[in-house]
């Protein structure tokens, strides 16, 4: 008789050890769920404002590029000495970089 009173015991407390793991994964999902909706919800809710926000800066992008157009256009060697610019002196050096990598063999 003990031995089944042992044996009922163990599955016993198994069966609440079981039940509150469930339970601990059930709330651990939920609480995952919830968290993954509410930034859903809180993305689609942003997208509008983002959009805005590159509709306003592709605006400035292009005024910036119509400055940059103008301005270059009104670029000469006359302005460049009115700015303080000087022509180079003595022997001029341009940085170069070989191509080292050769001998890569690709498959």
């Amino acid at each position: 008789m003990t031995k089944i009173t042992k044996t009922l015991n163990t599955v016993d407390r198994l069966s609440v050890t079981l039940f509150w793991s469930l339970l601990s994964v059930l709330i651990l999902l939920v609480g995952a769920y919830g968290y993954m909706v509410n930034k859903t919800v809180w993305n689609a809710f942003n997208k509008d404002g983002a959009e805005e926000q590159i509709f306003a800066l592709n605006s400035q992008l292009g005024d910036l590029e119509f400055q940059y157009m103008s301005l270059s256009n009104n670029i000469s060697i006359e302005k460049a000495y009115e700015l303080g610019f000087q022509n180079a002196v003595g022997k001029t050096v341009f940085a170069s970089r070989e191509f080292v990598a050769k001998n890569v063999a690709m498959k």
